[in-house]
């Protein structure tokens, strides 16, 4: 019966399919294994837009760390922004200025940082919902609040998720490891990692 419905809102016929993650974010030609959920049609083209400033920041963070989001940048975002002035505006004032140090607080050098006002976590949001249904076959809807920041893994950090289930889109392009609670279906937690480089971490808790 799930599967008639939406697994983003669970409430309207699901009459198209959503990309998890955004085709977008991958320069063409797209990896076949994209993975796909059932979505309404207002679910799937409310996020058009967002999903494009989230293309514009994934390749602006992983651009100069990732021969493929370098790709992204050159062949799709650039022209995006020009045409953009919205995201124009937002993707300079983004890329700032800022000193490489070392553990110790010596200063290496020089290095312009991608520091984005805020996350697209709306995009973050209709994945993690997703991938939830995708996993576990069941439709969050309300019936949970999802929390999303970027992380910076650490050696302990990677140690914790190094025995969480995984899985990969696009030759490891995306890459994301995930985990349920027992006692408690609605409480998850899921690592997303975007071209190699750019990190974040989405919860669900119950409500």
């Amino acid at each position: 019966m799930t599967k008639k419905l939406c697994c983003l809102c669970g409430l309207r016929p699901a009459t198209t399919k959503d990309h998890i993650p955004p085709k977008c974010i991958f320069p063409p030609p797209r990896p076949v294994d994209i993975i796909t959920v059932p979505a309404c049609k207002e679910c799937n083209k409310s996020a058009s837009a967002v999903d494009e400033e989230f293309r514009v920041f994934v390749s602006m963070f992983a651009g100069k760390k990732n021969s493929e989001a370098e790709r992204l940048w050159e062949n799709q975002t650039l022209s995006t922004v020009k045409k953009n002035r919205r995201l124009l505006d937002k993707a300079k004032s983004a890329c700032q200025p800022g000193y490489i140090t070392s553990k110790n607080g010596i200063i290496l050098g020089e290095a312009d940082f991608v520091i984005w006002d805020d996350l697209p976590n709306q995009v973050i949001d209709k994945m993690i919902r997703g991938l939830y249904f995708y996993h576990f076959d069941e439709i969050l809807a309300n019936r949970a609040n999802i929390t999303v920041g970027q992380v910076k893994l650490t050696m302990a950090k990677v140690k914790c998720v190094k025995s969480l289930p995984c899985n990969s889109v696009g030759d490891g392009q995306f890459f994301y490891r995930y985990a349920r609670a027992n006692d408690n279906p609605l409480s998850s937690v899921w690592l997303l990692i975007f071209h190699k480089s750019l990190v974040i971490m989405g919860h669900t808790n119950s409500k």
